[in-house]
């Protein structure tokens, strides 16, 4: 589960959707996620937007 995105709280998908079309392709972002009872964050660089 995806609970952050560059220390962002996120609970719903369509924050999540905002706060990524803020950023441009090429950016690294930081995604924090719970899984298996343990919080991994990691960088993702992002790439090209599609409709």
């Amino acid at each position: 589960m995806i609970i952050s995105l560059d220390k962002r709280k996120i609970s719903l998908i369509n924050p999540l959707l905002y706060y990524l079309y803020t950023y441009k392709p090429g950016e690294t972002v930081v995604f924090t996620i719970i899984r298996n009872n343990q919080t991994l964050s990691f960088p993702v660089v992002l790439g090209q937007k599609t409709l």
